[in-house]
């Protein structure tokens, strides 16, 4: 079964520290969404709900993961809500192929694209939806999503691990 960082542009990162079971995303905390139209790009800052089994002895002390997602190349944002304060939500990450012929339009470029789809010349787009219960209220397509950065620190919110 593919895992949600199977979808990232490199999953090394958290790979070594959460091996081959990576970490879910479902009551995440999630702090920022930053929206540049440089790219155009969204970022998503958010708490994982849970610790590595082995985390790096740097984070001995830590009981809280912090993540920043970042998309790039985005074709689509929707928001239809405004983010919850402090309730917990869920990140649904998901490819999906590109039809067969599909007119991408973005910043005034046009790209058609035909063909098939192979292993070697995938056309696909992701789809980033941040749930509330069933109900997204914020949903990303996007071309790429990359691991911004990922690192741990002490949350006095948490239970000691």
């Amino acid at each position: 079964m593919a895992h949600w960082t199977d979808l990232l542009d490199d999953a090394r990162a958290i790979r070594a520290i959460f091996g081959d079971a990576p970490p879910s995303l479902r009551g995440v905390d999630l702090h920022e969404v930053v929206v540049s139209w440089d790219g155009p790009s969204v970022s998503l800052r958010l708490d994982i709900a849970e610790f590595p089994p082995s985390p790096p002895s740097k984070w001995a002390k830590f009981n809280t993961v912090h993540l920043s997602l970042g998309a790039v190349g985005v074709e689509a944002l929707t928001m239809s809500d405004v983010l919850p304060r402090r309730d917990p939500v869920d990140l649904d990450i998901r490819r999906e192929p590109l039809p067969a012929s599909q007119t991408l339009r973005n910043q005034g470029v046009q790209y058609t694209s035909t063909g098939p789809v192979t292993p070697e010349r995938p056309r696909s787009l992701i789809h980033v939806d941040v749930l509330v219960g069933p109900d997204p209220i914020l949903e990303v397509t996007t071309h790429w999503l990359y691991l911004e950065k990922i690192s741990a620190y002490l949350s006095t919110e948490r239970p000691e691990q």
